[in-house]
């Protein structure tokens, strides 16, 4: 009879320990969740500064990446493709954003910001003649939406 009921309570702390287990296993998984997407937030901002302070070493880059879509054609060749290289280093930064978005590492309120800061960059900045040049760099489909519809001034609710 004793046995029985010593069995009977190691069971039900074995039952506790399992139970108590798992859920400190999803507390964990819950911030490590939390952990990752904030590192790929951080990212992405680390990486527009650092296109930013390599701009802002140099006063051609300045007066070059002040261009806009509308004033691109003012460029000499040379200076179009420093324009276009900016161009590039920005697309694939929002490439990895599309990227942390499909991975499910960046929470939504983020990557909309994300998505409205980009395609208003696209909208003041990318011609369709240089995307069409540019274009194949890139494979991600939903990129290609994404800059498609900021081209041609779709909102953005409409590649979701």
């Amino acid at each position: 009879m004793q046995r029985e009921k010593r069995r009977e309570i190691l069971e039900a702390v074995g039952i506790f320990a399992v139970v108590a287990s798992l859920v400190f296993l999803a507390w964990e998984i819950r911030q490590n969740t939390a952990v990752v997407s904030g590192q790929s937030v951080n990212e992405l901002y680390d990486a527009v500064r650092e296109i930013d302070l390599i701009i802002l070493a140099d006063r051609e880059l300045i007066r070059i990446t002040e261009h806009t879509a509308d004033t691109v054609a003012e460029l000499t060749p040379a200076e179009r493709r420093q324009y276009v290289h900016y161009l590039s280093l920005m697309i694939e930064v929002w490439e990895r954003a599309i990227a942390r978005e499909s991975d499910g590492l960046i929470d939504s309120e983020n990557v909309d910001g994300w998505h409205i800061y980009f395609e208003d960059f696209i909208r003041r900045h990318l011609t369709q003649e240089i995307w069409q040049d540019i274009r194949w760099n890139w494979k991600d489909p939903a990129l290609h939406l994404r800059v498609d519809a900021a081209l041609t001034g779709e909102p953005a609710s409409s590649n979701r």
